[in-house]
C-alpha cells in the first residue's frame, strides 16, 4: 500500500453568508458566491421563486428584457462536472426534447478565469414554431455549476448581441467584490477567540451512486470528485476547511479482512510522522472501525479521525487530519461526518428493529414497475452485418396497468412515418425466477445515449459464439437503456434516445 501524503494545502476560504438584498440591475448571491449585473432602465430581475415565470429547474435568477425581447435564467446544479461536459449534457437534453425541432451549435468561446475555464456558447433553436438565438455561459468551479441562459429571437439577434454579451461579462464569481457602502458604517467588531464548529442544521447530503454509499457533509466544507491534490491511491473525494482541516475518502479492490486493511493503512500513516500515538479504536453499530491517533510531522502536532468499512469485494477509509490545537473545532462535526457514511443497500444499517415486520406479498419484476399509464419510451436500433446497415426506430406505450397485468402498444417508424401498433394485454405471476446461467455476469456502469446519461445494471451472456449484454435502469419506463447483441457476423445495437415516465 502506497504511503499516505498528509501535507496541507494552503486554500482561501471565503465565508458564506444569506442571500443579499438586491439592488436595481444588481444580482448578488453571496451564499453561492456569484453576481452579475443587468442595465436597471432596460431589464428586470426576479430572484424570488414566487415571482418565476419561466420555471426552469434549478433556477436562482430570471431575467426578462422591458421591450419582453429577452428572457433568462441563472442556474445552479451541485452536479460537479466540467463546464465542457455540462454543455454537452444540456445540448443533448435540448436534442431529445420533442419540442425542439432543430438545434445547432453556431459558436462557443472558453474564457481563463481563476477558477478555471468558463464555456460560452451560442446556439440557434427551432423550438416548436418559434426561432431563437440562445446565449450560454457555463461556469463550473469543483462541485458548483452555473449556467447563465439568455435568449432572444434569431431575426433580432444582431440588435442585441452586443448587451447580451456584456451582461455575460459582468458575472463575478468566487471572491466577489465588496458591496456598496451603506449610510450608516457599523462600529469594528471586537476581536474574539474561535469558536468550535458545531454539526451543521442542515448538511449538504452526497450520494455516489457508483459505490453505493452517502453521507453528510458541512455546507461550509469544500468538497473534490476529481483533480486531486493529496497523493492518495484510489481517491474518490477530497476534503477541506479552509487551511486548517483536510481529508480523502479512498477505496481500495479486494475485500481485505477490515482488521487487517486498517492496520496496514495505520502503518502507512505512522511512517509519514516524525511520532505516533494510537488514541484508540471503535467499532461501529454498523460494522465499521473508527480509529483515533496523534502524530508529528515538520514541527507540528497532528490529530488524526479515520473510518474503515467493508461493502462487496472493497474497503473504503475516509481520513482527516488537522493540527491538535484545533481538534476540538472540528471534532462534533467530524463525528457526525463519519457517522452519516453509509451503504444504503448493507441489511440492517439503515434502520433496525426488533419488531416483527409485516408480510408483504412479493413485489412482481416487469419492464413498467414505478410507470403510470401514458408513459413511454423510444428506441434506436442499428443492425450491422458486413457492408450492410440497417436502421429502425421504436416506441413503447403503456396503455393500461393492472392487478397481475399490463397492456401496451408497440410503434414502429418507417420511411413515410410511425406505424401505429396493436395493443396487447400480457400477464405476469410473482415470484418468476430470472436464469442465472453459469455464463452470466452482471454489474454496474455509468451509460451515455442519446437520451443522456444513466446509472446501470448490466447483464452479460456468451454463449458459443454468440454474446449479448442489456443495460437497466429503473428510473427508465421499459427499463432498457442499452443492449448489444452479437452473432455470427451480426451486431445489432438498441439504444434509448426518449421517454417519459409518469
Amino acid at each position: 500500500m502506497n504511503r499516505l501524503s498528509m501535507l496541507l494545502i494552503p486554500f482561501v476560504f471565503v465565508s458564506i453568508s444569506p442571500v443579499q438584498a438586491q439592488e436595481e440591475g444588481l444580482y448578488r448571491n453571496e451564499e453561492r458566491k456569484i453576481q452579475f449585473t443587468v442595465p436597471a432602465s432596460d431589464y428586470d430581475l426576479r430572484s424570488d421563486p414566487a415571482t418565476f415565470r419561466f420555471q426552469w429547474k434549478g433556477a436562482l435568477c430570471e431575467i426578462s428584457s422591458r421591450d419582453s425581447m429577452v428572457g433568462g435564467v441563472l442556474l445552479y446544479f451541485p452536479a460537479a462536472m466540467k463546464a465542457q461536459k455540462y454543455a454537452q449534457w444540456r445540448e443533448k437534453s435540448w436534442k431529445s426534447s420533442p419540442h425542439v425541432k432543430k438545434y445547432d451549435r453556431v459558436n462557443d468561446t472558453l474564457w481563463k478565469k481563476k477558477t478555471g475555464e468558463w464555456l460560452v456558447v451560442e446556439h440557434q433553436m427551432e423550438y416548436e414554431d418559434y426561432d431563437y438565438h440562445y446565449l450560454t455561459l457555463h461556469l463550473a468551479h469543483k462541485r458548483h455549476n452555473f449556467e447563465l441562459v439568455l435568449w432572444v429571437s434569431d431575426t433580432i439577434w444582431d440588435d442585441y448581441r452586443e448587451g447580451l454579451y456584456g451582461i455575460l461579462k459582468s458575472v463575478r464569481y468566487g471572491d466577489l467584490p465588496a458591496p456598496a457602502p451603506k449610510a450608516e458604517i457599523p462600529a469594528p467588531e471586537k476581536e474574539t477567540t474561535p469558536e468550535p464548529e458545531a454539526a451543521p442544521a442542515k448538511p449538504e447530503l452526497y450520494l455516489n451512486r457508483e459505490h453505493g454509499f452517502r453521507l453528510l457533509v458541512p455546507p461550509t466544507w469544500d468538497l473534490r470528485n476529481g483533480e486531486f491534490q493529496f497523493d492518495l491511491e484510489g481517491t474518490l473525494l477530497e476534503f477541506e476547511k479552509g487551511e486548517k482541516l483536510a481529508g480523502v475518502l479512498g477505496f481500495h479492490e479486494g475485500a481485505v479482512a477490515l482488521e487487517e486493511y486498517t492496520g496496514a493503512f495505520l502503518k502507512g500513516v505512522e511512517k509519514t510522522n516524525e511520532s505516533f500515538e494510537d488514541l484508540g479504536t471503535t467499532r461501529t453499530d454498523s460494522g465499521t472501525l473508527l480509529r483515533q491517533c496523534r502524530g508529528k510531522r515538520e514541527q507540528t502536532l497532528m490529530r488524526y479521525s479515520l473510518l474503515f468499512a467493508t461493502h462487496g469485494d472493497r474497503n473504503y477509509h475516509i481520513v482527516f487530519w488537522t493540527a491538535e490545537k484545533d481538534w476540538n473545532l472540528f471534532e462534533a462535526p467530524l463525528a457526525a461526518l463519519l457517522e452519516s457514511f453509509i451503504f444504503p443497500t448493507k441489511t440492517g444499517v439503515e434502520k433496525k428493529t426488533s419488531a416483527k415486520p409485516p408480510e408483504k406479498k412479493p413485489e412482481v419484476s416487469h419492464p413498467w414497475r414505478g410507470c403510470n399509464a401514458g408513459s413511454w419510451s423510444e428506441y434506436r436500433t442499428v443492425t450491422e452485418e458486413g457492408a450492410s446497415r440497417s436502421e429502425m426506430g421504436m416506441r413503447y406505450h403503456l396503455l393500461e396497468i393492472g392487478d397481475g397485468y399490463y397492456r401496451m402498444r408497440t410503434d414502429v417508424r418507417v420511411a413515410d412515418g410511425w406505424v401505429r401498433g396493436e395493443p396487447i394485454r400480457i400477464e405476469f405471476a410473482a415470484g418468476t425466477k430470472e436464469i442465472s446461467p453459469a455464463d452470466l455476469s452482471k454489474g454496474s456502469e455509468l451509460v451515455e445515449v442519446p437520451a443522456g446519461e444513466f446509472l446501470c445494471t448490466w447483464a452479460k451472456r456468451a454463449t458459443g459464439e454468440d454474446r449479448s449484454q442489456v443495460w437497466t435502469s429503473d428510473e427508465i419506463p421499459f427499463r432498457m437503456v442499452k443492449s448489444l447483441s452479437l452473432s455470427g457476423g451480426k451486431k445489432t445495437t438498441v439504444t434509448l434516445v426518449g421517454f417519459e415516465k409518469k
